[in-house]
């Protein structure tokens, strides 16, 4: 059965018992697929419709940032995963909102955050030979931005041209 998890032993991100299993993790290289973005989807579709809302997680939206934090702050890498389809009406997937709650929320650099989204995601599915990075051999899949990420990581959200497999698809 499910049961609220107390997120304050979490709070400050020094959890021990976490400490060590990002520590081991961090020494195998095993990959935190963190998916904060179906935490903060389910709690606002609970808050909307909460009769026909799926049932609540095993933890809350804060609960998953602080522990992301805590691995990201241990030097575990972080795949940029989302567990979950944006919201019909949203004009952009669920990965550029989970980008977002990694820099805004966990408290991750805007470059690793795209690195998550990018090269460690490559990683978590083997395929690193293949794609994450722009470089000669690989699939060039790469977005356009109207602006800086870098600056704000909301300009993850003004793709003006994505380049997948080679097949060009401009934002119209």
């Amino acid at each position: 059965e499910k049961f609220p998890i107390d997120p304050a032993p979490f709070a400050n991100g020094d959890n021990k018992v976490m400490a060590s299993l990002f520590s081991t993790m961090k020494e195998r290289k095993i990959i935190l697929d963190a998916t904060n973005y179906v935490y903060e989807t389910i709690e606002q579709m609970r808050a909307r419709d909460p009769q026909n809302a799926p049932p609540p997680p095993f933890c809350s939206s804060r609960l998953a940032e602080l522990l992301t934090a805590q691995a990201y702050k241990d030097g575990v890498l972080i795949s940029a995963g989302t567990d979950s389809f944006a919201p019909w009406e949203e004009p952009y997937s669920a990965l550029q909102g989970e980008i977002e709650i990694l820099v805004r929320k966990v408290g991750m650099t805007p470059m690793d955050a795209i690195r998550s989204a990018t090269l460690v995601s490559a990683m978590s599915m083997g395929q690193q030979s293949e794609m994450g990075t722009l470089e000669a051999g690989k699939l060039p899949n790469i977005a356009f931005l109207s602006a800086n990420p870098l600056q704000d990581i909301g300009a993850v959200r003004q793709v003006t041209l994505t380049i997948k497999r080679g097949a060009r698809y401009p934002r119209e």
